[in-house]
């Protein structure tokens, strides 16, 4: 039996997991899209972080926050 959908896209395993905070977010608040009928379209999504929070470096460390920081609370650094 395959996996769910969320756990192909959104799973351990996936390109984006929902940790950390991400994982309660409703799924509407990143794919908002709707089809002519109003049924949500789950097609792909930016996944830079700056795409829905606010870069408090202002672009000056590149566009992945996850390279330095844990998508947990992104308080939590990576260990270099």
């Amino acid at each position: 039996m395959p996996p769910p959908i969320e756990a192909l896209y959104h799973g351990a395993k996936s390109p984006f997991p929902l940790e950390g905070g991400h994982a309660a977010v409703p799924c509407v608040e990143c794919h908002a899209t709707r089809s002519a009928s109003g049924r949500l379209v789950f097609e792909q999504v930016a996944t830079q972080c700056s795409t829905c929070h606010v870069d408090p470096h202002a672009g000056k460390q590149g566009p992945r926050c996850d390279t330095c920081h844990l998508a947990v609370d992104w308080r939590s650094r990576r260990a270099r």
